[in-house]
């Protein structure tokens, strides 16, 4: 179920949250959040709520922001059990004789039984949840905090290993925590947690409205098959929006998320993803090569250029695949031949890029900061090329106007892509070049990363 978080300022303020949290399931009173307890406005805000509702007075030592003392904050949860929420969360450490007695005053309200550790995500997650075993709870919570993909995958294969035995709600704060946030649902997360607006209640907390028409919440189940792009970073890619609209508009059951992988983590990261049946992945820098070696089937052109940009799930393992030289052929003039083509960079999209302009006839010239092969031409040269059209795949950080040569009525694409014109596209629109931004191959490789997971006809 997914539940809106609702910090209750005050009574006014949380009457307008619930306005813009219809599509949430249970809603969350953040009463710790709230300066002076009033059971008769809280009573009404239940009223008002049509959904079940959640109780949490949360203490800062788990989190919240309850600034009296404990004793105090016991005595206020005691009064609130008597409204009878559909929930109340309580932590882990408060004594047992008095959860047992706000079961007795409420028996119809479910408890929470919640551990939050700020620091890290501990090793002994299932140690954790044994010594929080007690017939009255009827739920338990277990959140903790990513410092790395791999403490999220520990949280997600957590879940998966105990959501059949317990009602069950746990997943990784921080950024890139993100992905147990969205995958818990499929592994049986009894609860989602999202904020209703842009508050920094949490950290990664994801808004209800990014969960809805985003990732497409309700639709996932069981059933539901994993996407996801690996990286370093990852952040600034627009993958996630693309694929899920597609995945809906296309009727398939999958959500697409973001793997934040250092070099370092590949290794363990194929390692703790075997049992999640990832069924495709998008790769991005610094991957593309190293991946190869997680790889049991390879297309020939990733065997002839040795770098991947998509992987997909067989029964055997993983077949590396690379859609970026099919998606620049996809987005040029269809007549390529002979054409004189500039490439500025020589990584792995623009090895993929390489490929595919060959085969279509096209006669490519490459220029890079390094010098590796002797097919390959210093970077300062370019600016006495000449040519039809030109492919920058140099990061957009390491560009230098001194060494562009544009010509007009020439094409120019830079395959880099940011929500405004990079500054390569600035200049060459202003020398009358013809500018394909980095959107346009983007999309393009998209949609052949997807026909290619689905095993759509190209």
């Amino acid at each position: 179920m997914l539940i809106a978080i609702i910090p209750v300022h005050s009574i006014e303020s949380a009457t307008a949250l619930l306005q813009q949290a219809k599509q949430a399931d249970v809603l969350e009173f953040r009463l710790d959040y709230l300066p002076v307890i009033d059971l008769d406005q809280i009573k009404q805000l239940q009223a008002i709520a049509h959904k079940p509702v959640l109780f949490t007075l949360r203490k800062p030592q788990q989190g919240g922001v309850y600034k009296g003392d404990e004793a105090e904050r016991l005595q206020l949860i005691e009064k609130l059990i008597t409204l009878k929420p559909d929930y109340l969360d309580i932590e882990h450490d408060v004594p047992l004789e008095f959860c047992q007695k706000l079961k007795a005053l409420s028996p119809q309200t479910q408890l929470i039984c919640s551990y939050h550790n700020f620091i890290n995500a501990p090793d002994d997650l299932s140690d954790i949840l044994q010594h929080m075993i007690n017939p009255v709870f009827s739920i338990y919570k277990i959140i903790t905090t990513a410092t790395s993909i791999l403490d999220t995958l520990r949280v997600i294969d957590f879940v998966k290993n105990h959501s059949e035995q317990y009602q069950l709600i746990s997943h990784a704060m921080g950024e890139v925590g993100v992905t147990s946030r969205l995958l818990g649902k499929i592994f049986g997360n009894y609860f989602t947690y999202a904020s209703v607006n842009e508050e920094n209640i949490a950290p990664g907390l994801i808004t209800l409205n990014d969960f809805v028409n985003i990732y497409h919440y309700h639709n996932i189940n069981h059933e539901t098959k994993i996407y996801g792009l690996i990286g370093d970073p990852v952040a600034q890619s627009i993958g996630h929006i693309f694929h899920n609209t597609e995945f809906i508009k296309h009727q398939q059951n999958a959500i697409y998320v973001k793997f934040h992988v250092k070099p370092e983590e590949l290794n363990l990261f194929f390692q703790k993803i075997a049992n999640l049946l990832i069924a495709g992945l998008s790769v991005t820098m610094p991957h593309k090569q190293t991946v190869l070696a997680f790889c049991t089937a390879f297309t020939d052109e990733v065997k002839a250029i040795g770098a991947a940009n998509t992987l997909i799930k067989t029964d055997q393992g993983y077949l590396a695949a690379n859609t970026d030289g099919e998606a620049v052929i996809h987005i040029l003039p269809k007549d390529l031949k002979h054409k004189k083509i500039v490439i500025l960079g020589a990584g792995g999209a623009a090895n993929s890029i390489i490929y595919s302009l060959k085969k279509m006839g096209a006669t490519v010239a490459v220029y890079n900061r390094t010098i590796h092969s002797a097919d390959v031409n210093p970077l300062e040269q370019a600016s006495n090329a000449d040519y039809d059209i030109l492919i920058n795949t140099i990061p957009a950080k390491y560009y230098n106007s001194n060494i562009m040569h544009f010509i007009a009525n020439k094409i120019i694409l830079d395959v880099n892509y940011q929500a405004t014109p990079t500054q390569l596209i600035q200049v060459a629109l202003q020398h009358g070049c013809i500018c394909i931004e980095g959107q346009a191959m983007f999309y393009s490789q998209a949609e052949l990363q997807r026909q290619l997971w689905f095993n759509i006809e190209i």
